[in-house]
């Protein structure tokens, strides 16, 4: 499959251009996967087979009314949760943590946003063991409560790690790959809680309701650096 480099885009800076190319940021997934909601995202040219590709113009457009909307927020005082559990997405726990904002990258806990008040429990019983451990209190304790103390730990910061201070729902979630299982619950509830998503959108995905949409290549660990970085360096806060 041989594509022009002029088929991919057209108003981007050329060594910018090159980059995303590099990064496979143009490719989508095969032609009978394609949700029809994505299709205004696509070129569609015959030539290039049953591989969907990305209008790259299109994607750096969406990638800046993003960035702009993030930076927006930010500003403001509010918190965007990043959300990526699957292995090719754990970039995001670096990016959120060096833009301040929430985390998740191991499991999406189920009705995290639409039953925070028990989540939030549940949080901060994780940070009453925490201090515990911290502050050496958990010595004080019989030898196998310890280890359930210490095991109970470990089990809730691989989960809860990058929202442990969350009080409050964020004012903007961001999830990589709507068609992963994980993710998908986590936009159902970000959409019953009414809760803008930016979201990065392969061409299988389903963005209903999403506000940002993101149209690039979801699934390649580079891909999802490259857009990830260019978000961290575009967001100004």
């Amino acid at each position: 499959m041989k594509i022009e480099v002029s088929q991919l885009a057209q108003n981007i800076d050329q060594e910018l251009l090159q980059k995303f190319i590099e990064a496979g940021v143009f490719y989508g997934r095969k032609k009978t996967l394609t949700s029809p909601k994505m299709k205004e995202y696509l070129i569609n040219l015959p030539t290039l087979g049953n591989i969907e590709i990305f209008n790259l113009d299109k994607t750096k457009e969406l990638l800046d009314k993003a960035a702009q909307f993030m930076s927006k927020l930010i500003k403001e005082g509010e918190k965007i949760l990043f959300v990526g559990t699957k292995p090719a997405a754990n970039y995001v726990k670096e990016v959120a943590n060096f833009l301040g904002q929430y985390w998740i990258t191991f499991r999406w806990p189920g009705g995290f946003l639409t039953n925070f008040v028990t989540i939030k429990s549940r949080i901060d019983f994780l940070k009453s063991l925490e201090e515990k451990i911290k502050s050496g209190e958990i010595e004080k304790y019989p030898p196998k409560e310890k280890i359930a103390m210490q095991r109970e730990y470990e089990k809730l910061i691989k989960m809860y790690e990058g929202v442990k201070d969350m009080e409050r729902l964020p004012g903007a979630i961001f999830i990589v790959d709507l068609s992963f299982k994980n993710h998908k619950t986590a936009h159902r509830e970000a959409l019953k809680m009414k809760i803008p998503i930016i979201a990065i959108c392969g061409s299988d995905n389903d963005p209903e309701g999403v506000e940002y949409i993101i149209p690039a290549n979801d699934k390649a660990p580079r891909s999802i650096k490259f857009l990830l970085d260019y978000l961290k360096e575009s967001i100004k806060i």
